[in-house]
């Protein structure tokens, strides 16, 4: 087997395994700062100008009022927000959904990285 279809494998395997464990990892929400890390977590946090850091697998994260900066890394995470002046995403196939930014083009600013990430206004 060579080496493309053995990393393919391994990956594979690994997801599966991650699947498995679902709705696994830490959330909390500590004055200005939401933090989730795990697997498959579906949560809803309310910010009032507080910054929050995503991370992991496959989340499903809905934050209303207003966010200072977010952060997104891992793997295939959601993130819905209300309204937010920087985001940045890091990893791979994470969604960030916004409505709104409090700047004059009514956009945050944004970082991308990693492959197949978007960061899309929400209508």
């Amino acid at each position: 087997m060579d080496l493309i279809k053995k990393t393919a494998l391994v990956v594979v395997t690994a997801f599966g395994f991650a699947s498995a464990a679902a709705q696994t990892g830490t959330s909390s929400q500590k004055e200005k700062s939401i933090t989730v890390d795990g697997i498959a977590q579906t949560k809803t946090f309310t910010s009032n100008g507080g910054n929050a850091d995503i991370a992991g697998v496959n989340n499903v994260i809905t934050i209303t009022g207003t966010l200072g900066k977010l952060v997104v890394s891992g793997t295939g995470n959601q993130v819905y927000s209300d309204k937010v002046s920087t985001i940045r995403v890091d990893g791979s196939g994470n969604r960030v959904f916004y409505r709104s930014a409090p700047t004059k083009s009514g956009k945050p600013a944004t970082a991308i990285n990693g492959f197949d990430n978007s960061v899309q206004k929400q209508k």
